[in-house]
């Protein structure tokens, strides 16, 4: 088990608050990848004090943590619309892929996609076109509307803990820290 990763948050009292992540393996020959996060489940836990304090706010997978990768991989035989973003069916390749000829992805065949910005695949009747690196690749998001923050009490600094477990029921802390819950925007 790896140690988490220590980092200050900020909640907001009645503003989202959002926490993007992109989570890598590390293979036993030292190969880092994309960590598909799709079969996962996850929760955020803001704490007063200290880890054994009151919990303040708690959400999950369930509600208002997305996992998997975003944008989502291809699927085969799938209709794509304009403008629609994707990465790879077979993992991320360091791109993100646009379309910009709608169309229907091939039943089977997988298409070599491109790893230089502006090329072009077709796939299927759909063409794909490597629009970005995938440095704003995510595969674990948290979004917490308004509605919920505003209704904290402002109880200034906590702890927060972000848990991933895996389908085997193994929990990982990955993220930990001091998470402060503000009336007011902090500069």
């Amino acid at each position: 088990m790896t140690e988490p990763i220590t980092e200050h948050l900020t909640i907001l009292q009645g503003a989202v608050f959002t926490f993007a992540l992109y989570l890598t393996d590390t293979d036993i020959d030292g190969t880092v990848t994309a960590l598909d996060t799709s079969a996962y489940t996850a929760e955020f836990t803001v704490r007063q004090t200290d880890y054994d304090g009151a919990v303040q706010l708690s959400v999950t997978d369930a509600d208002y943590i997305t996992l998997g990768f975003t944008p989502t991989k291809v699927l085969r035989n799938t209709a794509y619309t304009l403008g629609q973003t994707r990465i790879p069916d077979g993992g991320p390749n360091g791109f993100i892929y646009k379309v910009t000829t709608a169309g229907t992805s091939h039943a089977v065949t997988i298409p070599t996609y491109p790893t230089t910005l502006a090329l072009t695949v077709t796939d299927g009747t759909v063409v794909w076109t490597a629009v970005a690196n995938d440095d704003t690749l995510m595969n674990l998001y948290i979004y917490i509307p308004d509605g919920v923050t505003a209704p904290l009490v402002d109880w200034g600094k906590g702890v927060y803990s972000l848990n991933l477990t895996d389908s085997f029921g193994h929990t990982e802390r990955l993220y930990q820290g001091i998470c402060r819950l503000s009336r007011e925007a902090v500069s």
